[in-house]
């Protein structure tokens, strides 16, 4: 979206109000997992017509589509704060995360990154407001909108 805000100015508006970008086990170097998400993708595609196959294809490991799409990106990540969060548990049957950890990190200066104890599809769902991911995840918001606030501009409560 940020990508497409820059080349339209119809979505300045995004661009502009932005500060900061957290990732969840985001796969900016594809995942070698997504070779089962094809096979999958083509079943389904053939029963319910969706979801395009072509889509599963761009998430597969260093894919020329995904690499491409990063890599224009990568210049633009020098204005917001950037956080990646990564899984560090397999999703049954698998015997690694779906999105490996170097894949999942953009590797650029200012990324802060940081490991969840849980398997691809439970690293953004959270139990609670206790719940540890959370208060991770809702401390980054937090330091991101104090550091974005202009001088002399203080939070309602």
């Amino acid at each position: 979206a940020l990508l497409q805000a820059r080349l339209e100015p119809r979505y300045e508006a995004v661009r502009s109000t932005t500060i900061g970008i957290i990732f969840f086990g985001t796969p900016h170097r594809g995942s070698d997992k997504a070779v089962y998400g094809k096979v999958l993708a083509n079943v389904a595609q053939t029963m319910t017509r969706k979801p395009p196959a072509r889509l599963v294809s761009a998430l597969q490991t260093n894919s020329d589509i995904l690499l491409r799409l990063t890599s224009d990106f990568r210049f633009q990540l020098p204005q917001y704060q950037v956080v990646s969060f990564y899984e560090q548990r397999p999703m049954k049957p698998f015997s690694s995360p779906i999105v490996e950890k170097q894949s999942a990190l953009l590797e650029v200066e200012h990324e802060e990154q940081i490991p969840v104890d849980s398997d691809h599809s439970a690293m953004c769902k959270f139990a609670t407001a206790g719940d540890d991911t959370f208060e991770r995840v809702y401390k980054r918001i937090r330091r991101m909108q104090k550091e974005a606030r202009p001088q002399g501009v203080t939070e309602q409560a």
